[in-house]
């Protein structure tokens, strides 16, 4: 049996760090802004871990935009 990957936005490859200070963290899988890692607002909504986390690659260079 295959051991799935802990969902962390920290290790996904959709996520990345605004430099907006109220909402530091985006999510580019679900096209929103979060001011804490979005992981945390789905499990809270849904009641499920990010169904669109993917693990970074390594050599996945890190991703900030405005």
């Amino acid at each position: 049996m295959r051991e799935e990957p802990e969902v962390s936005c920290m290790r996904c490859r959709h996520h990345a760090i605004t430099h907006e200070l109220p909402f530091r963290y985006r999510c580019d899988a679900l096209g929103f802004k979060s001011a804490r890692l979005p992981c945390k607002d789905v499990l809270e909504n849904s009641g499920l871990p990010c169904q669109y986390f993917a693990p970074r690659q390594p050599g996945d260079p890190p991703r900030s935009k405005a």
